[in-house]
């Protein structure tokens, strides 16, 4: 499903947007913009399924310390993860 949302930007700021999409290697503008977007999505997704891995860890009856390497190996596997979305 697509959704389409029209942005109108002054000539300038248009030339601008073609131009950094053309130096990327991007098909469009639009791309520019989408980009962001799908990124932003996959960093939210990732927060979300930290926060779960949090309260389940809590929640769950050997909770266990909260080390820094504990921590660091969730935010390894939430970057993996989000490195298989790309």
């Amino acid at each position: 499903m697509t959704s389409k949302v029209t942005i109108e930007l002054s000539k300038d700021a248009g030339d601008y947007l073609e131009e950094r999409a053309r130096e990327a290697g991007l098909k469009s503008a639009s791309d520019c913009v989408e980009t962001p977007v799908r990124e932003d999505q996959d960093l939210f997704a990732n927060r979300e399924w930290l926060k779960r891995r949090l309260e389940e860890g809590l929640a769950s009856p050997i909770v266990g310390e909260l080390t820094r390497e504990r921590l660091h190996e969730w935010v390894q596997e939430g970057i993996a993860r989000a490195q298989k979305r790309k």
